[in-house]
């Protein structure tokens, strides 16, 4: 399985444009929580922050899969995408159920 770590900022966005960036985001399987290896606990990551774990491995593909979402919800943004092999954070809020 590869693991992508996703950020997508919109220029001049209202909070509401980032709620339907989010959904949007959800419906390409880019979740906005975290598994940690360890503890098996899910985690909240910061705003406009979006996790990849799945079959997908070519960057370019995770790529033109968040301009697709993105496009479908806002215009002006800009975006990165890492290939990970593991992420480590604190600060971060636990996601309960």
């Amino acid at each position: 399985m590869a693991k992508f770590m996703i950020r997508v900022e919109l220029h001049n966005a209202e909070p509401d444009d980032y709620d339907t960036l989010h959904n949007a985001m959800a419906d390409q399987e880019f979740y906005r929580f975290i598994q940690d290896d360890n503890t098996q606990k899910w985690y909240k990551l910061p705003r406009a922050q979006y996790y990849y774990n799945g079959n997908i491995e070519d960057r370019n593909v995770i790529l033109n899969s968040v301009v697709a979402a993105v496009k479908e919800t806002y215009e002006d943004f800009e975006a990165i995408v890492t290939k990970s092999n593991g992420s480590i954070w604190t600060g971060l809020e636990e996601l309960r159920s």
